[in-house]
């Protein structure tokens, strides 16, 4: 970063705020010049407040609540509404191109305050510090960016597209097995084959304390999986749920066009949000029953009586009142394992094509946290052998750049000796970078002691770190003389391994110490059982995570087992049987 400067916003740019107009709906008058608002056009109208080249930012809005950053160029005749910071840069200084790149790439939110509505005020944003390496290397950044963008968005744009038609192929095959042929099949209201049994019951009570809670939000639209289900304990739930059990099929009644239903498995509680529907046995087929809930026709049904001020509902008269086509209660079985077969089938592709542009974004973030490093060049990074990495030195690399990864976000108190075992453990699970471990059956999930033992002295003797044993039981994180040194350095090593350090850090960073143990530890007893070659089911995974693991492990909810395998799912992380089998240590070792 040889040369590189550092400045605040309001100093390397003309602020014109002050020269921005909002025009009311009533006022305003259709016209050529296009209106921007935080995000982009909003419409277009008659007169000009600005003719140049400028950039503009969101100021406040939904966008910045979110975290996200809507830094864009402008040029021309152009009209501005107060909820964009309009920026001229100081040329002779800073390029366009290089302003935008940082700020849409920057954290931005420590610099955002309002708690209703988030808002980046004119003085906070002044302040945002920006690098400025010379404009001539600006520019030859930006080039390299703007290459090789270019090439991400195009692979993108035609694996997004992918995606959609994997979905529209299930959606039209989904929806002709249920219109059928319709010959012999029976004309039927909802009313008339299903019901809603579900008594209300208070989630206080020791009977229904450790019964999963679903609502709309823990189901995945379109999928029927569910996400991140809590126990009624562990959401504090107060007020009165419905009860229902594996006979149900629950269906969002919030906002029909998101297509959220599912079949459980098991007894639990939903919320008012939800409807609990069990089919009348001998007419109705619970999987067609919820096959027909996510069909093209019962959804533009549901959109069309749910339109209402605020949220679209659907009330229960509307939903009952719906009419379909059903064969046989045995025709009906039958079309739907047909469904969940093809569901199966191009579910594979989906995640195949979700992991990729997933990787594609993680991609563009390495490359401007590089430009913005000053590590950015025009020449592939190559990737490093696996062997480079089976040693101490790298180990303690990975840990520590884990534990600089918490502690950006303030979680640096939850970096101890357990997340430094599922550290290294998930970078050759999921980053598949060979560490040289042998992991076993521990307390807090596949760790291998020795390995990590090896890893901390090497750090201690570089005057890098250590785990120093806290007062009230296990260890914390400690930083040494030369940790900031060492710290550099171990992010140059880690570099060619980068995306998948992030695929990493994006599973443990936010979880604490139980949620981090139990998702190692699903996710390597989901790879034993398959390895084995057994049923890989669900009550065999978390048979195997906890019953067949280590006794500590009976003391964690067995619902907490069943959301790491949901997470596991969602992220496309299903295990093949090839990774590292895990098993009791033996005893000579003990």
């Amino acid at each position: 970063m040889s040369g590189w400067q550092w400045a605040q916003l309001g100093d390397v740019c003309d602020v014109l705020d002050s020269l921005r107009r909002p025009i009311t709906k009533r006022d305003r008058v259709p016209g050529p010049i296009p209106y921007y608002g935080a995000s982009g056009v909003l419409d277009h109208v008659e007169g000009q407040l600005f003719n140049e080249p400028l950039v503009l930012l969101g100021e406040d809005g939904a966008k910045w609540d979110s975290g996200a950053k809507s830094a864009f160029a402008i040029s021309g005749p152009a009209w501005v509404n107060n909820h964009a910071h309009v920026l001229r840069p100081l040329r002779a200084k800073l390029d366009d191109a290089w302003l935008i790149y940082y700020l849409n790439f920057s954290d931005l939110l420590t610099f955002v305050t309002g708690l209703t509505v988030p808002k980046l005020n004119q003085e906070m944003m002044r302040s945002i510090p920006i690098p400025l390496p010379p404009l001539a290397e600006q520019k030859r950044i930006i080039a390299i960016l703007d290459e090789a963008f270019e090439g991400i968005d195009i692979v993108a744009r035609n694996t997004s597209a992918n995606l959609e038609l994997v979905h529209l192929v299930l959606d039209i095959a989904s929806n002709d097995l249920l219109a059928g042929s319709r010959e012999n099949w029976a004309e039927v209201t909802l009313t008339d084959v299903c019901r809603i049994s579900s008594r209300l019951v208070d989630p206080r009570l020791d009977e229904f304390l450790d019964l999963p809670h679903i609502g709309a939000g823990n189901m995945e639209s379109r999928s029927g999986r569910l996400t991140d289900v809590l126990t009624a304990r562990e959401e504090g739930l107060v007020s009165g749920k419905f009860l229902f059990d594996q006979r149900s099929v629950l269906y969002s009644k919030i906002r029909p066009y998101l297509m959220k239903a599912c079949r459980p498995d098991f007894t639990g509680l939903c919320s008012a949000d939800v409807y609990p529907l069990v089919p009348n046995p001998g007419k109705l087929n619970r999987d067609f029953l919820f096959h027909i809930l996510m069909g093209r026709a019962f959804t533009a049904y549901a959109e069309a009586g749910s339109a209402r001020a605020g949220m679209p509902k659907v009330n229960r008269e509307h939903l009952f009142a719906y009419r379909f086509y059903v064969p046989s209660i045995d025709g009906q079985a039958d079309i739907a394992k047909r469904i969940d077969d093809l569901a199966l089938v191009t579910r594979t592709l989906v995640i195949q094509l979700e992991e990729k542009l997933r990787l594609l974004a993680e991609l563009k973030q390495s490359l401007l946290a590089r430009a913005f490093s000053g590590e950015l060049n025009a020449s592939t990074t190559p990737i490093a052998n696996d062997n480079d990495f089976a040693t101490p030195e790298q180990a303690a690399n990975i840990l520590a750049f884990m534990y600089w990864q918490h502690e950006r976000v303030s979680r640096g108190r939850f970096f101890g000796h357990v997340m430094g075992q599922k550290t290294l453990d998930l970078v050759e699970r999921v980053g598949c970078i060979e560490l040289g471990r042998e992991p076993y059956k521990d307390a807090a999930g596949p760790n291998d002691r020795a390995h990590m033992a090896a890893a901390e002295r090497w750090a201690k003797q570089q005057a890098f770190f250590e785990f120093a044993e806290r007062s009230g039981g296990g260890y914390d994180f400690k930083k040494l003389s030369n940790h900031s040194v060492m710290l550099a350095a171990a992010k140059t090593a880690l570099k060619p391994v980068e995306v998948q350090m992030a695929r990493v850090t994006d599973i443990l960073v936010g979880k604490d110490k139980v949620e981090a143990e139990v998702f190692d530890t699903v996710l390597a007893a989901w790879n034993n059982v398959v390895a084995d070659g057994a049923g890989a089911s669900d009550a065999a995974i978390i048979y195997e995570a906890r019953e067949n693991w280590h006794p500590d492990k009976l003391a964690i909810p067995i619902s907490k087992f069943q959301s790491a395998i949901q997470e596991i799912r969602r992220r496309g992380l299903v295990p093949d049987g090839s990774a590292k089998v895990v098993r009791h240590r033996q005893a000579s070792l003990l």
